[in-house]
């Protein structure tokens, strides 16, 4: 087991890429046709008295025909339960809520949905592509880095087979030789390889109506820890069971903290509820009316 562990850290660290610079962002602001909005999605939450509440989130960027692109696919209700049955030990919390699944969620939008991406592989992001799908669904084109699509590791196998049984999900690799990878066919958008967390962890750019949301998955639990650049706390959770790449995190940390000063950008992580609420875009609401964000 220690010779596993040792070599998950070892393999984790192997994969570290240069970043891209602040004018590869910035150009993504030039780009016509971008995003017209952004917003998120509550799949699952619960209440941690230490960390107060936790999110499980999925963020929609819209085009100005229409279509959508959903970031992350968060959980269904009995996703969520399981991995509270299964996961719960690391929270001060005694239950998990589910709010609707993401397609649940979208109600009639649900069809407008052209592209996926996913900041990384562990279940509590992707398990919701169980029930992506219809019997009807045409393909859906889930844009990866080559490292999200090829690596893994313990952390992201049962991901990655929860994301290839979304039946109408079509994985293609972003093959751009620039560190910023474009995302084909929607303007404004774009995705990296991090590493960091998981051997396929990706952050996105998105420039919407004039400002770049970077949606930086769990590089830190916590904006203030993001801001202040406090690491995630040392425990066996982290240590055997989700080992991490602490000196690319505390680069990570480093370098979107001070994206963070500028004015047109908002870095956003994905499971700080009063974070996304105060500093983030706004919820979620189909056209329906069926659904929001906190599945009323």
């Amino acid at each position: 087991m220690a010779i596993g562990l040792i070599y998950t850290h070892w393999s984790l660290r192997q994969l570290t890429t240069p970043l891209p610079s602040h004018q590869e962002l910035f150009d993504l602001l030039k780009v016509k046709e971008g995003p017209t909005s952004i917003s998120y999605i509550t799949t699952a939450s619960l209440q941690d008295k230490i960390r107060n509440e936790i999110i499980y989130p999925s963020f929609v960027l819209q085009w100005a025909d229409g279509r959508r692109f959903v970031i992350d696919m968060g959980m269904d209700e009995q996703g969520s339960q399981d991995f509270f049955n299964k996961m719960g030990w690391q929270y001060d919390s005694d239950s998990i809520q589910s709010h609707g699944s993401i397609k649940e969620q979208l109600g009639a939008d649900y069809s407008s949905v052209a592209g996926l991406g996913l900041t990384h592989l562990h279940p509590d992001h992707v398990q919701g592509a169980q029930t992506f799908c219809r019997a009807e669904s045409p393909k859906v084109p889930l844009f990866q880095t080559a490292q999200q699509a090829s690596e893994r590791n313990h952390t992201t196998v049962l991901g990655a087979a929860l994301v290839d049984q979304g039946s109408c999900i079509e994985p293609r690799t972003l093959t751009s030789d620039s560190y910023l990878k474009p995302i084909p066919d929607f303007p404004g958008l774009a995705a990296f390889p991090i590493a960091g967390h998981s051997p396929g962890s990706s952050i996105f750019v998105a420039a919407v109506e004039g400002k770049l949301w970077v949606i930086a998955g769990d590089v830190s639990w916590e904006r203030n820890a993001l801001l202040s650049n406090q690491p995630k706390k040392v425990s066996l959770f982290r240590s055997i069971l989700i080992p991490e790449d602490d000196n690319r995190l505390l680069e990570l940390r480093q370098w979107l903290a001070q994206l963070d000063t500028i004015k047109n950008v908002g870095v956003l992580l994905c499971h700080d509820s009063h974070a996304l609420k105060q500093f983030g875009p706004p919820t979620y609401h189909s056209i329906n009316g069926s659904l929001n964000s906190n599945g009323t």
